[in-house]
């Protein structure tokens, strides 16, 4: 790739790190005040992420449906993050980050090695890597993690979120803006 294909892949992963700020709401942190609604907060992450490809799906080009499913892997994966935190299992939720990490790697170098690097697989290998990670932690953890819609459990876990679901998209775009700029 290029400096200009570079540009594109830094630029659409900034894009894809501010709405998944935004999706966030700030609800993965308040899994620690109110971890006992985890399933609502659970659920609403789940729907956040489907709504999120859906509407960046209806873009329709290539590059918009691997930033759609890259949005929304990171969305649930960071959940699982902060549900691991928020249980105090800080070297697991480490694990996760490491992995998910490793998985990128390991998908880049195969796409380098086969000679197969091009804009839309590193972002393939951008989104794919933390879904990865998300499905096998799910399926250890569903036990935990069910979907249901408590509205008055949520709507606590929602106002104490607003305030730091905008820090965090402030702290994000501040961080980004140089990218896209």
């Amino acid at each position: 790739l290029g400096p200009s294909s570079w540009g594109v892949v830094a630029s659409l992963i900034a894009f894809m790190a501010i709405i998944n700020a935004i999706g966030d709401f700030g609800l993965g942190a308040s899994l620690f005040k109110f971890g006992q609604s985890v399933s609502q907060i659970f659920t609403l992450r789940l729907l956040t992420a489907i709504v999120i490809f859906a509407l960046v799906f209806l873009f329709g080009n290539r590059l918009a449906l691997v930033s759609g499913l890259g949005i929304a892997s990171y969305l649930l994966f960071d959940f699982l993050v902060f549900f691991e935190q928020s249980e105090k299992k800080f070297k697991r939720a480490s694990v996760f980050i490491v992995s998910s990490n490793l998985v990128r790697i390991v998908l880049v170098l195969g796409l380098y090695f086969a000679s197969a690097i091009s804009v839309v697989t590193i972002l393939v290998a951008y989104a794919v890597s933390p879904l990865l990670v998300f499905l096998v932690l799910y399926f250890q953890n569903n036990n935990k993690l069910k979907l249901s819609l408590d509205f008055k459990r949520l709507k606590g876990a929602l106002k104490f979120s607003g305030w730091m679901g905008v820090n965090r998209i402030i702290g994000v775009v501040q961080g980004r803006a140089d990218t896209l700029l």
